[in-house]
């Protein structure tokens, strides 16, 4: 038995994004969605094998990580594109395991070439941007337009090279509208307006932005049909039900928590204990919680409570209550500076949220008493 029925392929999105890529009137796509609901998933399992099935060429680059320069990335996953792998077995090899020095095919001719990747740490190299061009030429394709998946995006902005290939990729890509489509992801919509909003940027109004829909009641259902298959127990569907609301309809933490049912004699309370043990181990939580000030670990209660006026008298209200101390605004507004400037939280839509919504949930099962 493989994992695959685990995964909830989300079909109604799934059709309208691939349509709106291959026939609609737009060149490329920005995806928002908070951290772990599903946005990458979403590229690698349900529309990078879609397209392919279409007979489309997929490329797919995640900038979350970078071992190094993004370009370097950039490079490589077009390269590896070229090679006509299939995209599960590009996937599987993944970018993490970059040698020092990369061997990738020349576009314009036969052979290879050798990219010493400790050039591509400063000011990206002019031959190396027109590579880049090169390797756009070669993946374009009017009839069957090649899908980049671009994933978290925004990273890109903390390399210094970032305007430089930035804006010789959107010149790639102005040049072949009809051969390229591409989706850009993005945990932080703040990070993204950026990349897309800001009138002197290379990609200002470049792409439609769309945001992934939250599950439906259905992935519950497909979740216990799985968990079924795997364990040959079963789990009351209302006893599901109430625990995926309760874990902010969050797919990571509702798996989570029914895999823990059957170490733990299907009791549901000793499972939920255990998501939060795992969220704090893996996300590295308590020594986040070490590294903040107790007034930053207010204002991130604060905005995981989805308070209002954070900044102001409701804000102020809140966290009196909790803390037994009256900050100023003053003192407010530098805490959420701070846990903004670290990434935990993220504007959306004009309201400060936490980044992470697995930390959002750890941080509201800390007791009243670790606020105090």
């Amino acid at each position: 038995m493989t994992k695959t029925h685990w995964h909830y392929t989300r079909t109604d999105f799934l059709d309208t994004v691939f349509t709106m890529l291959v026939s609609g009137p737009v060149q490329a796509i920005s995806l928002f969605g908070p951290r772990r609901i599903g946005k990458t998933q979403f590229l690698q399992y349900d529309l990078a094998p879609r397209a392919e099935m279409y007979g489309h060429k997929v490329a797919y680059a995640s900038f979350w990580q970078m071992p190094t320069s993004p370009l370097a990335i950039l490079l490589y996953e077009l390269d590896q594109a070229i090679r006509a792998d299939p995209i599960t077995t590009r996937l599987a090899r993944g970018t993490l395991a970059l040698s020092p020095k990369l061997r990738l095919r020349d576009p314009s001719r036969r052979g290879e070439i050798e990219i010493d990747l400790s050039d591509l740490k400063g000011k990206a190299p002019e031959d190396h941007l027109l590579l880049l061009d090169q390797y756009c030429e070669k993946l374009s394709n009017q009839k069957h337009p090649t899908i980049l998946l671009f994933d978290e995006f925004q990273e890109i902005l903390h390399a210094p090279e970032a305007n430089a290939i930035m804006a010789s990729l959107r010149t790639a890509l102005d040049k072949r509208k009809t051969g390229l489509s591409v989706v850009f992801t993005g945990s932080s919509q703040s990070g993204l307006k950026r990349v897309f909003s800001q009138r002197d940027a290379p990609f200002f109004n470049f792409a439609t932005e769309i945001t992934l829909p939250p599950l439906p009641d259905a992935f519950v259902t497909q979740q216990l049909k799985a968990f079924h298959e795997t364990y040959r127990g079963r789990v009351a569907a209302e006893t599901a039900q109430a625990a995926f609301e309760d874990f902010d309809r969050n797919p990571l933490m509702f798996q989570i928590w029914l895999n823990a049912l059957p170490l733990n004699g299907f009791d549901d309370a000793a499972a939920r204990a255990q998501v939060t043990q795992q969220m704090a181990e893996t996300g590295g939580y308590d020594r986040t919680w070490l590294d903040l000030s107790p007034i930053q670990r207010a204002m991130l209660r604060l905005l995981a409570e989805d308070v209002p006026q954070p900044t102001g008298q409701r804000g102020h209200d809140f966290l009196k209550t909790l803390t037994g101390t009256s900050f100023t605004t003053s003192q407010r507004q530098k805490a959420q500076k701070a846990l903004a400037q670290r990434h935990l939280i993220d504007n959306w839509q004009g309201h400060w949220h936490l980044s992470d919504p697995l930390l959002k949930a750890w941080v509201l099962a800390r007791p009243d008493r670790d606020f105090s």
